[in-house]
């Protein structure tokens, strides 16, 4: 159609022209609906028809609204898209964030909760070896007791009774009168001895 107006084939350009613009195609195609409808209107105004010229001029203007009301709502979609994926971006970074200042407390949580559990720890098995260690005194304390009067005491009978039979005159006489007080103290030492095994077996 173009070419016809250049040729200067004006009647075959409007003809041509016409049957585009009554395709219900072009609607949807104003970048080949807008040059048609122009081109019309150059046609109309070398023809001399001014009224003809101005409404189809009008109907490019028309169809140009169209196209930049199409572009800002396209450009305003492409806005509102950018705009959701930035805000999802926002939230998923923000989802992210709060995920880690969880495991970042459940962590401090649990390193405070070791750090007390090793004091306790520390501090039990510390005042157990205390307690072991009192105790461990007080035993041998005991024992020492014990030891130097009850053992000794019973050591020092049988000391004494065998010094008596052995520095006697008549040893064999000696000897049958302190046998009963000899086996006694023996018993005691035997008894004095069990005694301080139970001790040393607590």
């Amino acid at each position: 159609m173009n070419a016809r107006y250049r040729l200067g084939q004006l009647d075959t350009a409007r003809i041509k022209g016409e049957q585009l613009i009554g395709e219900p195609v072009l609607l949807d195609h104003p970048e080949i609906s807008l040059p048609v409808y122009e081109t019309l209107a150059r046609v109309a105004i070398k023809s001399q028809e001014k009224d003809l010229a101005i409404q189809r001029l009008n109907e490019a203007l028309q169809i140009s609204k169209r196209q930049v009301m199409r572009l800002a709502d396209v450009d305003t979609i492409a806005a509102q898209i950018r705009l959701d994926e930035m805000q999802s971006g926002y939230l998923l970074k923000e989802e992210r964030f709060k995920r880690e200042k969880l495991w970042l407390i459940f962590s401090l949580v649990l390193a405070a909760l070791i750090s007390i559990t090793g004091g306790i720890l520390y501090r039990s098995i510390r005042q157990k070896r205390r307690l072991e260690q009192i105790l461990f005194e007080s035993q041998k304390s005991e024992l020492s007791y014990f030891n130097s009067h009850h053992l000794r005491r019973h050591v020092a009978n049988i000391l004494g009774i065998v010094d008596m039979i052995r520095h006697s005159a008549l040893p064999y006489e000696t000897y049958a009168e302190a046998e009963p007080h000899l086996f006694r103290a023996t018993e005691d030492l035997d008894q004095s001895i069990r005694e301080i095994t139970a001790k040393l077996g607590d």
